[in-house]
């Protein structure tokens, strides 16, 4: 927690509203209105997971059905201390979500700090449950309900679509605009094979995985610093903020990653004296 909490003034890219999470889990549209009503982040927007954590939301109604039913005796078994498990997971999720939902900085797979104690809860909860049915074929119905409600998802998650910008839990999913940059570098390549790359901006992960058949053409160096590298680089990958005309370049913007922006340079390509044009998709 004390290290998300200490980027709540940084990695802007990664900020979203206070109902991003519940959003997540619940219907999106009365936290997108809620969010505007507030007038935070208005012009950010909240999306949704997937089914598998609507099912976590929709099965709240597990522990309020049973308070609902027998008050008394949900109250007579907490004084007891028969539910204690099931109070400290239930209170252990709702800090939790108080804690990462005022935090700015957010992404999916934090999620997890929530939903992990709710699955505790539940699990809890349902586990009173059945033994107070005390039927066999209950317990076994069960069992099958919440395996099955899980399974496919986690199937797809993890096999079908490990990673990508359709599988938000996914830890890195390379952006369409980094994509995009290392096609046209690997375009530029095939013209010019002894051309160098200067990487120089601090957020390009996963860019060297991308670049690594280039090692030995290879730079990186933090830096804002166009004309001093401009001799011995002939493709510079720069800041957003580096926003400069010169005579036999190219430029091209990016958003390589939620946090980082760049304009990217090229050298105009030179063949037996007549200019090639480089043409940028």
């Amino acid at each position: 927690v004390p290290k998300w909490i200490g980027r709540n003034h940084s990695d802007t890219g990664h900020f979203k509203p206070f109902w991003y999470y519940a959003g997540i889990i619940f219907s999106k549209d009365l936290f997108v209105f809620l969010d505007e009503f507030v007038g935070d982040f208005k012009s950010q927007r909240l999306y949704s997971m997937g089914p598998s954590e609507a099912i976590l939301g929709l099965a709240i109604l597990i522990p309020v059905l049973s308070v609902l039913v027998r008050p008394k005796s949900i109250w007579t078994g907490l004084r007891a201390g028969k539910y204690s498990f099931v109070l400290f997971s239930f209170v252990w999720t709702c800090l939790s979500f108080l804690v990462y939902s005022f935090v700015k900085y957010k992404t999916p797979w934090l999620i997890i700090n929530i939903t992990f104690p709710w699955i505790l809860c539940l699990a809890a909860v349902l586990t009173h449950l059945c033994d107070r049915v005390g039927i066999f074929l209950f317990r076994i119905a069960t069992t099958i309900v919440v395996l099955s409600s899980f399974a496919g998802f986690s199937w797809y998650y993890n096999f079908t679509l490990p990673y990508g910008e359709g599988n938000a839990y996914s830890y890195v999913h390379t952006s369409a605009g980094m994509l995009a940059l290392t096609k046209d570098i690997e375009h530029y390549k095939e013209k010019s094979m002894s051309s160098r790359i200067l990487v120089g901006v601090s957020g390009y992960w996963p860019l060297p995985f991308y670049l690594r058949g280039y090692k030995e053409f290879l730079g990186y160096v933090n830096t804002t610093d166009f004309d001093r590298y401009a001799k011995e680089y002939d493709i510079l990958i720069l800041d957003k903020s580096v926003r400069i005309e010169r005579e036999g370049w190219a430029r091209k913007y990016y958003r390589l990653t939620d946090a980082q922006e760049s304009y990217t340079y090229f050298r105009r390509l030179e063949v037996d004296s007549d200019q090639v044009s480089f043409e940028l998709e």
